[in-house]
């Protein structure tokens, strides 16, 4: 039976060592059968309970998942200016197109909603520990500071040079929720839950099952 070499279990050990919370998943496939385990810092665990993960930008592509079942349903154009579904955005600006936030040719920079010095501290401190976004997270919004934000970033339209943009994503979302009239945040489990089958995955933390990410609202 195949096994993980001295050396992979080296580098697993590694990567878990001082981790207190860390449940590092390695899966493999060997003469058609599937094989997983989990380690933690104290070594291999029970790979038959359920643990949570933080699937991170991986959201990108549920998110863009369901911007294309709305663009099959004809609820939604890739052309379209976010304009067309946020109305309180003015009628003689330009906005971003669904296909340029979607391609992350938006013109939104990498550090969105951040400016450059709050992104760079944010970074710094994951890098050396001393970052903690549990208090005043930086990151979280409400749709005035997003409106906000939009409106002091003048864009052209053009496409822009590809960069990777959180925000962009994070306004095709917003735009669903509009469109779905239920927010994101519902449209999103709905989504997960009833259409593709995916009955432990759904957004946000419950009960602080993630350590060191803040519990997210129900709605």
């Amino acid at each position: 039976m195949f096994e993980l070499s001295d050396e992979t279990l080296r580098l697993i050990n590694k990567t878990c060592k001082g981790k207190k919370h860390l449940k590092l998943t390695v899966g493999y496939l060997t003469d058609n059968q599937s094989i997983i385990k989990v380690y933690n810092e104290s070594g291999e665990i029970d790979s038959s309970k359920r643990y949570h993960y933080e699937i991170g930008s991986i959201t990108k592509t549920f998110t863009v998942s369901l911007l294309s079942k709305y663009i099959f349903e004809n609820k939604v154009s890739l052309n379209d200016s976010i304009q067309k579904y946020i109305k309180e955005f003015k009628e003689d600006t330009y906005y971003p197109t669904l296909l340029r936030l979607a391609t992350h040719s938006s013109g939104y920079s990498e550090s969105l909603p951040l400016n450059k010095r709050e992104y760079f501290k944010i970074i710094l401190g994951l890098i050396f520990g001393g970052s903690d976004l549990n208090k005043n997270n930086p990151l979280h919004m409400d749709f005035n500071k997003m409106k906000i934000l939009i409106e002091r970033t003048k864009l052209k339209e053009v496409d822009y040079s590809w960069k990777y943009s959180n925000f962009g994503i994070s306004l095709i979302g917003y735009v669903l929720g509009t469109v779905s009239g239920k927010g994101y945040w519902d449209t999103m489990n709905d989504f997960l839950h009833n259409e593709l089958g995916l009955k432990d995955t759904y957004l946000g933390t419950s009960n602080n099952n993630l350590q060191g990410y803040d519990p997210c609202p129900s709605s």
